[in-house]
């Protein structure tokens, strides 16, 4: 999927966002990791607030989101879709 894609950016519009207020992690296939807190969540993605340092020159790069549940780890492969403000639009990529 393109971030260009006018198909996928419709239907990332359609679906239904919901506050989510948690620390997230995103780790970088290249290796670096942001931290920051959730501030909604969706079926094709989240936003990310962080004051990460560097966090506006992630724009299209691929990583996991992580999730520390009780019992396990949870890794979501996605993308740095959108760069706003003080974060970041993350789409899954699976």
């Amino acid at each position: 999927m393109s971030l260009t894609d006018p198909t996928a950016n419709a239907r990332r519009r359609q679906a239904i966002r919901v506050p989510y207020d948690k620390d997230l992690l995103l780790e970088f296939d290249n290796g670096l990791v942001l931290a920051g807190r959730a501030q909604d969540i969706s079926s094709t993605g989240f936003f990310l607030g962080t004051a990460s340092p560097g966090f506006d020159r992630t724009l299209g790069w691929k990583g996991q989101l992580v999730i520390d549940l009780v019992v396990e780890r949870i890794r979501i492969p996605c993308q740095v879709a959108r760069v706003i403000g003080q974060g970041v639009g993350v789409h899954y990529l699976e």
